[in-house]
């Protein structure tokens, strides 16, 4: 099956069905996300690549209990890459995790 940018039957999922606690998940996701993005640029910048994997790997976390999947995928690659020693860019991240918020606000939940 292929990857979606929001899975909404996923998320539904992870938390049995309740809307209101997914929606309460998802709030709590954009009041931390940017502030998390910004931590990711700061240890790539700083060459904290083992921390650069770390943020990353939180990151997906919550991604996939959210239904964003292709979002996710993206954070599991610069985690595994950083993790490695590959420097790649985490542009790509930032722009999947502005296409999950901007499905996200397409759903009513």
């Amino acid at each position: 099956m292929d990857k979606q940018i929001f899975n909404l039957q996923a998320a539904l999922e992870r938390v049995e069905g309740d809307k209101e606690f997914l929606k309460q998940l998802i709030e709590l996701f954009k009041s931390k996300i940017y502030q998390q993005l910004a931590e990711l640029k700061e240890a790539y910048e700083e060459k904290n690549y083992i921390k650069v994997s770390q943020i990353a790997h939180t990151i997906k976390g919550a991604l996939l209990n959210l239904g964003a999947e292709i979002a996710a995928e993206e954070a599991l690659r610069i985690e595994k890459a950083f993790k490695q020693g590959n420097v790649t860019s985490l542009d790509s991240l930032d722009e999947r995790v502005r296409e999950f918020l901007n499905a996200v606000m397409e759903v009513s939940l």
